[in-house]
């Protein structure tokens, strides 16, 4: 049985332990801030479907150093 993982909270997380901000993150990967907040709520429309909300989630994942595909 696999364990269901929070994705916002874990992204949210693995921001504030590497120390960046939101903003931080928004001027390194050019995803806006509005986005990024959305994907740590679990929120996933303002990025403008599915194909959007999973590169947005893998460039945020790749700087934070998390295995996006889990």
């Amino acid at each position: 049985m696999s364990e269901k993982i929070d994705l916002g909270r874990e992204i949210r997380l693995a921001r504030e332990n590497a120390g960046y901000s939101i903003s931080d993150i928004e001027n390194i990967t050019r995803i806006p801030s509005f986005v990024i907040r959305d994907i740590e709520k679990n929120e996933f429309k303002s990025c403008g479907g599915t194909t959007y909300a999973r590169g947005n989630i893998r460039t945020i994942s790749k700087i934070l150093n998390l295995n996006a595909d889990e």
